[in-house]
């Protein structure tokens, strides 16, 4: 006799895998069957002896052998579905036609209850949502233990092995490694056989047994460093907005520099020169104190911060401004492109937009940091003035003017697209500005959208170092931008054109060692 609760889940789940049906009179009868096959090996060949179907409906049961009586086997193709399930099938037909349809009842007790996938119980803290699923059962075949599979582990997500005391926070991840016990973990005939089972077969997944390496007391020595430039500790600033700028010095690399005020985190910088720029409230008192906090992460996770202490005062400084690229007398060819780029700060504030001039005519307003110009150097070879006026927004302002000198280039510009500057296998120094140069092939030329400018560090992802869109000037035959501030390492520079109709070109990788 099979109590209730267990016999409608096993008719739920023949329900669910009985392929026979019992199509009666009166409509398809609810039912559940199962069939099996039984075989024997003859003369090297498995045979099929013993055929069977055994299934029921609400109100029949009903089970069916097929074989040969004297025990010899029957036909190689033969089981228990096609042949004992066929003669079930039309007897239980018959035999139910002036039945009515009967649904199975479910019987009181029944839960359904959520297990972890692999082990049957109740789910811990350390399952994973993903190995969760819901079940059913009786009442009294809950599970009442927990699930203890999983082993988790503390794991440094650079190197991929366990975490050590100078493994920083922001590497540390808790990881769940699927271990195999037996049902009766406590005893040792068991529990020593799944074991052995798992570890021959490879089924465990293993945690690391070795200790992060890349987080090391020696190379504590070698973290991040970052100093708030402006504004400066002890200074007046103003709303409605501040820009922050930073020094850093970071062997890795950097990831990301974050700003806080009063604690509060108002921007995340991810590119050179990692600057920062949020709004002050206009609400602020006049004379009251605040600290500006930045803290720079490298590539390896590891951290440092600087924080200076402010004042809310009035605007009267104005904001300053000075050429990164092109530097004073500047020698430019003919007819390139040229990515000026301007330091522009306010020492108090931030600045609001910069106007370009060149030779005292206006080119271009920018209203956004980091304040650059596409310029394209005039063809005709001479001698012109290059200004830049910033204003903040209590419209102080301030000017800074350059000569630039125009000669003809000296360059082969013909063939393939191409960077020109550095050379192949050249070194250059690290954290300086290096003047990076590409030719576009008149082919390229007429088809452009875009231009992108790649470093691709040795066994890292390229890195974007400028972008000229469309809505730039895109038809010189060169461009010009400055690489600023590369990490030591060996790097190879190229060129990724997005054409118009979306399609890509690359040019050939130039090979550079930063030292």
């Amino acid at each position: 006799m099979i109590d209730c609760p267990n016999q409608w889940e096993t008719d739920r789940d023949l329900h669910g895998i009985a392929v026979l049906g019992v199509d009666a009179g009166k409509g398809v009868q609810v039912n559940g069957a199962k069939t099996g096959t039984s075989n024997k090996k003859k003369d090297d060949v498995n045979y099929p002896f013993d055929l069977w179907t055994i299934g029921y409906t609400r109100h029949l049961v009903t089970a069916v052998w097929a074989g040969n009586a004297d025990g010899t086997h029957v036909f190689r193709n033969a089981s228990g579905l096609d042949t004992a399930g066929k003669i079930w099938k039309n007897y239980m037909v018959e035999a139910t036609k002036d039945m009515p349809r009967a649904e199975f009842e479910r019987p009181e007790g029944i839960r359904w209850v959520k297990v972890a996938k692999r082990s049957g119980k109740l789910p811990s803290e350390h399952t994973p949502e993903d190995e969760i699923v819901s079940g059913i059962f009786a009442s009294f075949s809950v599970p009442t233990e927990y699930d203890n599979s999983y082993q988790f582990v503390e794991i440094d997500k650079v190197s991929g092995k366990l975490a050590t005391e100078f493994t920083p926070e922001g590497a540390r991840e808790e990881k769940a490694f699927f271990m195999h016990h037996s049902i009766l973990p406590d005893n040792p005939q068991w529990e020593s056989a799944v074991r052995a089972w798992a570890v021959k077969n490879g089924e465990d997944e293993e945690p690391p047994t070795e200790y992060d390496d890349v987080h090391t007391a020696e190379t504590m020595n070698t973290r991040p460093q970052i100093t708030i430039k402006s504004p400066a500790s002890k200074s007046e600033i103003s709303p409605p907005a501040l820009s922050v700028w930073v020094d850093i010095s970071s062997p890795a690399g950097v990831e990301k520099v974050e700003y806080y005020f009063d604690g509060e985190l108002v921007d995340t910088s991810e590119v050179s020169p990692f600057m920062g720029n949020f709004a002050v409230s206009n609400n602020l008192k006049k004379g009251s104190e605040h600290e500006i906090k930045a803290i720079v992460y490298d590539d390896l996770y590891r951290s440092d911060q600087s924080s200076v202490s402010v004042k809310i005062g009035a605007d009267e400084t104005p904001p300053i401004v000075s050429f990164v690229y092109p530097s004073d007398n500047a020698v430019l060819s003919a007819g390139t492109s040229i990515g000026v780029q301007l330091d522009a700060r306010d020492p108090n504030g931030s600045v609001d937009k910069v106007n370009f001039y060149l030779d005292g005519q206006l080119k271009k307003v920018d209203d956004n940091s980091p304040f650059n110009w596409q310029l394209t150097v005039p063809s005709k070879a001479g001698s012109y003035n290059l200004s830049a006026t910033a204003y903040d927004y209590a419209d102080n302002k301030d000017t800074e003017s350059i000569t630039i000198r125009v000669e003809d280039d000296d360059f082969g510009l013909s063939g393939n697209s191409r960077i020109l500057l550095p050379r192949d296998n050249e070194n250059l120094d690290e954290g300086g500005q290096i003047l990076v140069k590409a030719y576009i092939s008149e082919n390229d030329r007429d088809q452009l959208a875009d231009i992108s400018f790649l470093a691709k560090k040795s066994g890292q992802l390229p890195d974007e170092i400028a972008k000229i869109s469309a809505s730039d000037d895109t038809s010189a035959p060169t461009y010009s931008i400055i690489w600023d501030s590369p990490p030591s390492g060996t790097y190879e520079l190229y060129l990724k054109m997005v054409l118009k109709d979306g399609k890509l070109r690359f040019s050939k990788k130039v090979r550079v060692v930063v030292r």
